[in-house]
């Protein structure tokens, strides 16, 4: 069986992780602007919190292997996932909660999926590494 080279693993998790930031950024810039406002809890705006944890994913990838770095990627990941689990909670039995793109899909079945396959590629990536 070949294996994956770190690297290729390392580019398509942060590319990953850099195409949810991105999006998270935009549900986010659509709120301020007041185009297309997401939930919120507390009066704050979900989207930021997930644009912040995709954040702390891009640093602690970014950043390598250290214990530090790996705190910041899981930590975020981890607010990210609570969100997404929530959106995808409150969508199943109420509906119509989350933002949706333009296919009609929500965005938060859309941020639960990639943070499985970030995570599976992560913990591949760590043991990878670490062999």
């Amino acid at each position: 069986m070949t294996r994956v080279p770190a690297k290729a693993l390392h580019f398509v998790l942060l590319t990953l992780v850099s195409f949810g930031l991105w999006s998270a950024l935009t549900v986010s810039y659509k709120t301020i602007t007041g185009i297309a406002p997401c939930p919120s809890i507390l009066n704050y705006p979900v989207c930021y919190a997930v644009s912040l944890g995709y954040c702390l994913m891009f640093i602690g990838q970014i950043g390598g292997l250290k214990q530090v770095y790996n705190k910041l990627f899981f930590g975020g990941w981890g607010l990210v996932i609570v969100i997404a689990c929530i959106g995808v909670g409150l969508e199943l039995m109420s509906g119509d909660v989350c933002p949706k793109t333009s296919a009609g899909i929500p965005l938060c079945y859309v941020s639960f999926m990639f943070c499985i396959v970030i995570l599976s590629l992560k913990l591949v990536l760590n043991r990878a590494k670490k062999a």
